[in-house]
């Protein structure tokens, strides 16, 4: 399943790499690592939950959990980042070295 997903996400890529101007490609392989990162993740959240996407309660919850795992994700990113934006990355004052 996952195989043709990719080849169809390849094809796209290939495609639109065929702009010229640097300020395009920039803006596609941004899009295309974000939809990278959707497509992975998803497929990993489809493999280790068993989800049924034959109907539409499987896709409804396979979505409850996508989106649980990304805003756990996201949450999990700010504390991290806030606990490091708020460590003390001076310079050690108490060095007696500098004497």
């Amino acid at each position: 399943m996952v195989w043709w997903i990719i080849a169809i996400f390849v094809f796209i890529v290939l495609v639109l790499f065929r702009v010229k101007e640097i300020r395009h490609r920039m803006g596609l392989l941004i899009v295309t690592l974000i939809l990278l990162f959707f497509t992975l993740t998803a497929y990993q959240i489809y493999k280790n939950h068993e989800v049924d996407l034959s109907s539409i309660d499987g896709v409804v919850a396979a979505g409850k959990i996508y989106f649980s795992w990304l805003g756990q994700l996201f949450h999990t990113t700010k504390k991290v980042t806030t606990y490091a934006v708020q460590q003390d990355w001076g310079p050690n004052v108490s060095d007696n070295r500098t004497k």
